[in-house]
């Protein structure tokens, strides 16, 4: 899949994801569409901060002595940070939009 493509997937599927989380928000609060769009900025704050956070853990490690041979995996370490801190700390319609939100970070780092 060309750049342009794969980038026009992610961010339809942030879109989706963030549409979803509006209508549950919706659903749960009076003003639930207004508290779901701030949640989702915050989200792909957080998003944005974790593939800051990790691009900077995978320049470090190529510098060490001790770093195995192969590289730090990037996205790997990103799908590791959402799954075992964020997995439980967030509904499920949150993590799918955190989790749409760090590829297309990802991508930009």
């Amino acid at each position: 899949m060309p750049p342009f493509e794969a980038r026009c997937a992610l961010l339809n599927a942030l879109d989706a994801h963030a549409r979803a989380y509006v209508l549950e928000s919706a659903g749960r609060f009076e003003a639930g569409g207004a508290i779901a769009a701030a949640d989702i900025q915050a989200l792909m704050d957080l998003a944005n901060a974790i593939a800051a956070s990790v691009a900077i853990w995978r320049t470090i490690a190529g510098r060490l002595d001790v770093a195995a041979d192969e590289t730090l995996d990037a996205a790997h370490a990103a799908n590791m940070v959402l799954e075992s801190v964020f997995d439980a700390a967030l509904t499920p319609a949150a993590w799918r939009v955190l989790s749409a939100a760090l590829a297309l970070a990802m991508e930009a780092h």
